[in-house]
Order: structure tokens, then C-alpha cells, then sequence
């Protein structure tokens, strides 16, 4: 299965909506102490009286909620054309980190050659199928370095 595509942002009151649904509204209410009717001022796209959801606010939801957090990071990284990937939590070593990684480079490598081989199925050009295949490869070099990167960096604070 490949990496989601990219989806264009939505309004910022959708997104704020499901941050807070993320975070469990009544989390947000208990933990932080914001009353239902602010919730639900910052939620309406078309409330008109100026209560917008503080930047200040956003930041503590997402502080109490990873997934909040997530949903945010979506938003933004869509009006900037990028996505956000959910890091996996890795038990395995730096090694198998850096194997996988390596693999992962590898097959794009191998799978870019049989691609461009004259004598192949599209020639010296890419069919579809090729395609989808180098696609898959991409976003798996994605994930695993995504997983050594929080390796390294967990090897690095200890």
C-alpha cells in the first residue's frame, strides 16, 4: 500500500474541529479548562465575533494530544504541498535500522535499472506498472529513513 496523497488543506475550523475531536473534547475541557461554548465558537467557520482559536491554544491541544497534534501538522504541511508521516516506533537496533534503510535504496536502485533496461517491457521509458513499483519503493526508503533517523536521534539523547 502506498503513502496517502497529499490532500489540499481545509478550513482552518475543520481542522481545529478535528484537533479537538482527536484530542477528545472533553479532555481539551477537563485538562486545559476551556468551556464547551469556546470549543464551539473556535469550531464554527461562520461565527463573526472574533473568537478565533488563539495560536497559544492550538499549541497546548496539541501538547495533551499526539493525535491533535497530528491533525494540525497535516493542515499546515498541506498548505505548504507536504505531507506528514507518522513515525512507527522502532525496538530494533541502529544496525537493522541502517540495513533496512540500505535495502530499501537498494531495491530502488535495482528496480530503476530493470526499469530503463532497452530490452525491457516499456523499452528505455516506464510503464505504469514500473512506476507504481519505484512509487512503493520511494515510500518505503521514506519510512525506513524516517526509523533510522529516530534511531539515530534516540542513540544520540542517551
Amino acid at each position: 500500500m502506498g503513502a496517502p496523497r497529499i490532500q489540499a488543506a481545509g478550513s482552518p475550523t475543520g481542522m481545529i474541529s478535528d484537533a479537538l475531536d482527536a484530542a477528545r473534547r472533553r479532555a481539551v475541557q477537563a485538562e486545559l479548562g476551556f468551556d464547551a461554548s469556546t470549543l464551539s465558537h473556535w469550531c464554527d467557520p461562520a461565527e463573526t465575533n472574533g473568537r478565533r482559536m488563539p495560536v497559544s491554544a492550538l499549541h497546548e491541544v496539541a501538547v495533551l494530544s499526539p493525535a491533535a497534534a497530528l491533525v494540525a501538522a497535516r493542515h499546515f504541511a498541506a498548505l505548504a504541498g507536504a505531507e506528514v508521516r507518522e513515525l512507527r516506533e522502532d525496538d530494533g537496533s541502529l544496525s537493522s535500522a541502517v540495513a533496512a534503510l540500505l535495502r530499501a535504496t537498494g531495491e530502488i536502485g535495482a528496480h530503476m535499472l530493470e526499469a530503463t533496461d532497452p530490452a525491457g517491457p516499456g523499452g528505455a521509458g516506464f510503464t505504469p506498472a514500473e512506476l507504481r513499483r519505484l512509487q512503493a519503493d520511494l515510500d518505503l526508503a521514506a519510512e525506513s529513513i524516517a526509523t533510522a533517523r529516530a534511531r539515530f536521534a534516540r542513540e544520540a539523547s542517551s
